[in-house]
């Protein structure tokens, strides 16, 4: 990491700095300690020579030079950045990186500097071996600010990935500018640090649940101790990915010592239980999971009970000794003219009444927290409908909780 001269800084530049270092106590002492960077960096870029030349390219409808820009107006470091300056026919403009290589399962540290004056995204999309583009991705939302502000996240690479690229972009007809990005591999351990940094900030002021969960008792993971990883398979549309791309597996891991855990996301944005149904062996046989997790909202709710029954069935008469879980929708509304997630629930705990399932109550579990946190929904959301990182923190950790406490 490049860091600037201290004794050029401007006040503003000092308090953006804070976001890169960490003050820590020993011996009564207040120490200042830089973070620890993995040796292998995969992605850099300071944007100091011309993007495309370095094989940054379009993402969307952006055209170079005219929403696509490489300025030198105020950067955040050096004396260019890259700004995405989007007009009312270029909504979801942004710009791409080169491709880069990346391992199946692997843990990766995303970092950027970002200005802008209304919430914008950034995004990992990951190909196969073929080039192909996998269903799963991880999307994210770029924090509004009117100056430079610091943004450290965290991605697993999505099962068949071989090759990512990052992405960042606006949906707005707001400006966003980005400077110096990094990728590199991370540990379990920094991840961890993070989701439980994240997790205690969700309640503010108010008392919050200690991060990590108490120990599990039994062997409630079937694989505990065996070095074969305990595979869990999230089938369903955008929400299941949202959820596969929580800290999800770093927490059942902590909370079942001793368990290896691997989390994909077999399904498909936007698609219902009427298609998914029809690829049973390509979805879920071909992973052997010990455990399926069946969530999606892409469905109509008249519709949606007698596929997702054949889901079960055929999963109980191929795969045995895969367990099985419902989730109920994480909103109760988003279509204005009727509560779409309320009806899906109800249909939901139908099917599993009718066929012996266990059900994940998410409905339930968000709303809960909003009412005792007295914050508006759009504090777990990116967007009208995806989680955001804080809400898949909290899915996360109740979905953990559930397996844990459950008999």
């Amino acid at each position: 990491m490049r860091l600037p001269n201290l004794a050029r800084l401007e006040r503003r530049e000092l308090t953006h700095l804070t976001s890169y270092l960490r003050l820590v106590f020993v011996g009564g002492l207040l120490t200042l300690s830089l973070p620890t960077f993995a040796a292998e960096t995969i992605l850099q870029a300071d944007f100091e020579t011309d993007p495309i030349r370095s094989d940054w390219t379009s993402f969307g409808r952006g055209k170079f030079g005219t929403d696509l820009l490489w300025s030198n107006e105020t950067p955040y470091s050096g004396t260019h950045c890259l700004t995405v300056q989007p007009s009312r026919k270029s909504h979801g403009a942004g710009w791409e990186s080169p491709p880069f290589k990346v391992s199946e399962g692997q843990l990766y540290r995303l970092t950027f500097w970002a200005r802008t004056a209304v919430p914008a995204f950034w995004q990992i999309t990951f190909q196969d071996s073929t080039g192909a583009q996998t269903e799963g991705d991880h999307n994210s939302a770029i924090t509004a600010s009117n100056d430079w502000a610091f943004h450290e996240q965290f991605f697993r690479t999505k099962f068949p990935g071989k090759i990512a690229t990052a992405a960042f972009y606006v949906l707005s007809d707001a400006p966003l500018s980005i400077d110096e990005v990094r990728v590199e591999p991370t540990t379990t351990t920094e991840a961890l640090t993070a989701a439980d940094q994240r997790w205690l900030e969700m309640f503010g002021p108010s008392p919050s649940p200690s991060p990590a969960a108490p120990k599990a008792s039994g062997k409630l993971l079937s694989k505990q101790g065996n070095p074969e990883p305990f595979r869990i398979v999230l089938l369903g549309d955008s929400i299941a990915n949202d959820l596969s791309n929580s800290s999800l597996p770093l927490l059942l891991e902590r909370a079942f010592p001793g368990s290896k855990v691997d989390c994909r996301f077999t399904g498909r944005g936007g698609t219902s239980w009427m298609k998914l149904q029809l690829q049973f062996d390509q979805r879920i046989q071909q992973h052997h999971p010990d455990l399926l997790v069946l969530q999606a909202i892409s469905n109509d709710e008249e519709w949606m009970v007698a596929p997702l029954e054949r889901l079960i069935d055929e999963c109980r008469k191929k795969s045995p000794q895969t367990e099985i879980i419902l989730v109920t929708p994480h909103l109760k509304r988003w279509n204005p003219q009727r509560e779409d997630g309320v009806l899906q629930r109800e249909r939901i705990l139908e099917v599993a009444k009718a066929k012996q399932v266990d059900v994940f109550d998410l409905q339930t579990i968000w709303t809960n927290y909003l009412e005792s946190t007295g914050r508006p929904p759009e504090t777990l959301l990116r967007d009208p409908l995806h989680m955001s990182e804080s809400g898949r923190e909290l899915s996360a950790r109740a979905f953990v909780e559930y397996l844990a406490t459950r008999r």
